[in-house]
């Protein structure tokens, strides 16, 4: 174990968990951190049906790693941990991406996915007060539903409330995921999309089947139309949006009920099991086409 803040604390006497759990039983082994930062665990009888790992608490953060002892005992496995910050000015959102990969026009209603790269540039871990606005949050529009949260975040547990939810995690250095979707319903062929960016984004990429809607933002102008797997796709892309800026951005042209059957039809053959990989595809797809797609755009403003 070692204290990866300048001039930390020691670790010397630190308790390290050795976790050994099956789907009917979470085993537990402990053992203390010598004034070295060493400890070890032996006589461990490998079982492919068990789960490894190893953690340690710090300051009110947790720390820990998966361990894969199939082929044996690892390598000698560094721990790091990190003096505590109360403040989340020490995060930022390095990218935030926003898909709207169905819209079902017999209920009105649109699913959307969001993928939060949350970067912690110091070598202090955020570590959430006691208080409910301590904890990391993140915006949700007005009458958002069914949300599901996914995070590389150990220990994390989600709460919803009225404006989005939060997530009573530390945040250690380095960058973080934080994927979640949601469904909210729409009353017309026009519907503005609100929400809050806490942590602003280094680059906020926003992107739509163009043949399920159009796209609109007045602040950055028409997006940019772009070919992924034979497909046209609206991205609108922006770069530097600063800490608690007021995303709104406008679909246009979206299906209402009673003349989209085909649509419905195929919606209901979608397998939603298969929903968050081909969207993570997409949105990298994006990235790369939109790019593409930009600096074509500007080599023909150069010749003209």
């Amino acid at each position: 174990v070692i204290n990866g803040t300048a001039d930390g604390g020691g670790v010397d006497g630190l308790a390290v968990v050795f976790h050994h759990n099956t789907a009917l039983e979470l085993g537990e082994d402990g053992a203390v951190v010598g004034p070295d930062g060493e400890f070890a665990f032996t006589g461990i009888t490998y079982d492919a049906d068990t789960a490894y790992g190893v953690s340690v608490v710090y300051r009110g953060a947790l720390y820990g790693v998966n361990l894969d002892l199939s082929q044996g005992g690892p390598a000698e496995i560094e721990l790091a941990i990190y003096e505590p910050i109360r403040s989340d000015e020490v995060l930022r959102a390095e990218r935030v991406s926003v898909l709207i990969s169905v819209i079902d026009p017999a209920t009105q209603t649109l699913s959307v996915l969001e993928i939060v790269r949350l970067v912690n540039d110091t070598d202090l871990a955020y570590v959430p007060g006691p208080e409910p606005m301590q904890i990391i949050r993140f915006g949700l529009p007005d009458g958002a539903v069914n949300l599901q949260v996914d995070t590389s975040l150990i220990a994390a547990d989600v709460f919803q409330v009225d404006r989005g939810f939060g997530v009573s995690a530390s945040v250690p250095p380095g960058a973080h995921e934080v994927l979640f979707s949601y469904q909210i319903e729409y009353s017309g062929s026009t519907e503005e999309l609100v929400r809050n960016l806490r942590y602003g984004a280094d680059l906020l990429r926003v992107v739509i089947p163009q043949t399920l809607a159009g796209l609109i933002d007045p602040s950055i102008g028409a997006p940019g139309v772009v070919d992924i797997g034979e497909q046209p796709y609206n991205v609108l892309e922006v770069e530097g949006v600063p800490k608690n800026h007021e995303l709104r951005f406008t679909l246009t042209e979206l299906p209402v009920a009673g003349f989209g059957d085909r649509l419905v039809n195929r919606l209901k053959a979608v397998r939603w099991e298969l929903a968050a990989p081909v969207a993570l595809a997409v949105i990298v797809g994006a990235a790369a086409a939109f790019a593409l797609w930009r600096s074509r755009r500007a080599g023909t403003g150069r010749m003209s």
